[in-house]
């Protein structure tokens, strides 16, 4: 598709299959796929048409990739790890990160707290350095799970130009995302 332009008094004279794109300085944009000729002229577009025409598809993508932004966030305040023989859920703000990193790094068996899975208390469990350790690493790679995941689909949608796909982007579109990359 090219973009053309002709002055706005012109604009009754012409005839012909194009989209109107806007006005600028005295001139009428438009945009065909079939070559237009006098008087339309082949012409970029100004960049503040351009600007205007891009702002709902820049705003669909601002908005779903804050939504996805909150999906991680929400996601990465627990995980979980079966360091202690069975899974038991960990809290995973950047306090209890600091005190896990905390825990780990004195090297000693000591109690942290985590919760059984369906089980809305915590509790302190004596855990031994070496499931510290095994915590801290599942807490770690889940984190950077998610935060690849994360990424990839918020890079996905900054490549999308149609608004109803980037509308229908969500966590749980990943898998197939994922799939259409690596073919």
């Amino acid at each position: 598709m090219k973009t053309y332009s002709l002055s706005i008094e012109q604009i009754p004279s012409v005839q012909g299959s194009f989209e109107y794109l806007g006005e600028e300085n005295g001139k009428a944009y438009v945009r065909s796929k079939t070559k237009l000729k006098e008087p339309f002229i082949e012409e970029e577009l100004p960049q503040s048409l351009q600007d205007t025409l891009n702002a709902p598809l820049k705003e669909a993508k601002e908005a779903k990739i804050a939504e996805l932004n909150a999906k991680c966030d929400s996601l990465l305040q627990e995980f979980s790890s079966s360091a202690l023989g069975a899974e038991h859920i960990y809290d995973g703000s950047i306090e209890d990160q600091i005190n896990l990193m905390g825990a780990l790094n004195l090297g000693v068996d000591m109690p942290f707290r985590c919760r059984k899975p369906h089980s809305g208390s915590k509790e302190n469990i004596l855990h031994t350095k070496e499931q510290l350790a095994q915590v801290f690493s599942d807490g770690a790679s889940y984190k950077a799970n998610i935060i690849n995941q994360c990424g990839a689909l918020k890079s996905y949608v900054e490549g999308l130009s149609d608004i109803a796909t980037i509308e229908q982007v969500s966590w749980e579109s990943y898998k197939d995302i994922a799939k259409e990359v690596t073919q």
